[in-house]
């Protein structure tokens, strides 16, 4: 099996598991603004960006047959299942194996 790098592919030293195969770098800076523009410049982002609803206000009334609560518990739903597609070549197994109604194989 030739590798994604092709045939002249060379496996470094970190292997062939994505997680040692990311690179990342650390940057430290001055704090900047100070503590009490920090925090008017966050009261400000919230005003700018959320407006915390009730939810029993009319904005939500048309969600009132949508079948995924607006919260949990806050009513029955008619969904029964849930798939869950794991990415990166992960097995059912590695991701849920511990969990004992999963049906997964602990071991691996």
């Amino acid at each position: 099996m030739i590798p994604d790098g092709g045939e002249n592919f060379t496996l470094g030293p970190e292997g062939s598991y994505i997680g040692s195969l990311m690179k990342c770098t650390v940057e430290v800076l001055d704090v900047f603004p100070s503590d009490r523009q920090l925090i008017n410049l966050t009261n400000q982002v919230v005003d700018n960006n959320f407006r915390f609803s009730r939810p029993d206000e009319p904005e939500f009334d048309a969600r009132l047959n949508n079948p995924v609560p607006l919260y949990p518990g806050k009513k029955n739903t008619p969904i029964k299942y849930l798939v869950l597609v794991s990415k990166e070549n992960r097995t059912y197994d590695e991701v849920f194996g511990q969990i004992e109604k999963g049906n997964g194989d602990p071991s691996l």
